[in-house]
C-alpha cells in the first residue's frame, strides 16, 4: 500500500448495529485509523506500520476515541496485501483476540464522508 487515505468498500456495524465507515490513513511508518460513524462523529486512533516484506502491518496503538461522545472502538490489527496500485485486501483481527478475524477491501480515497445508512455492512461478529 502506498501512502494516502483508504476507504473500507463495506461499512461495519457498532456495538449497536450501526453502520460505521472506516479508513487508513498511511504516511510512511506512521498512520491513522478513521471511523466515521453515521451522525458524522469522528473517531481516531493512531497506528504503527511495519512493512517487512510480506502483507504489511498496521497495528491501532489504542482506542479510537470518538469527539463529541464518550463512545470508543477497540484496537485491532491490520494485515494488508496489495491487489494493485489503489487497493488492498486487509485481515482485520482485534487485539483482545476477543473476536474472530475478518476481510475487507481498502481502497484509495480523496475524502472522508460518514458512514452511508444504506450501505451494506458487514454483520456484526458475536
Amino acid at each position: 500500500m502506498q501512502d494516502g487515505l483508504y476507504r473500507s468498500t463495506r461499512d461495519i456495524p457498532n456495538k449497536d448495529g450501526l453502520p460505521v465507515a472506516l479508513y487508513l490513513e498511511i504516511s510512511g511508518n506512521n498512520g491513522s485509523l478513521i471511523l466515521m460513524e453515521q451522525a458524522g462523529a469522528a473517531c481516531r486512533a493512531s497506528l504503527s506500520i511495519e512493512d517487512q516484506g510480506g502483507p504489511l502491518q498496521l497495528i491501532q496503538n489504542e482506542p479510537a476515541r470518538c469527539t463529541g461522545t464518550a463512545s470508543s472502538y477497540e484496537p485491532y490489527s491490520f494485515a494488508c496485501t496489495p491487489l494493485n496500485q489503489t487497493s488492498a485486501s486487509c485481515s482485520v483481527s482485534p487485539l483482545s483476540g476477543a473476536r474472530a478475524p475478518f476481510t475487507l477491501t481498502m481502497e484509495q480515497t480523496d475524502a472522508i464522508a460518514p458512514a452511508d445508512p444504506s450501505s451494506n455492512y458487514l454483520n456484526p461478529v458475536e
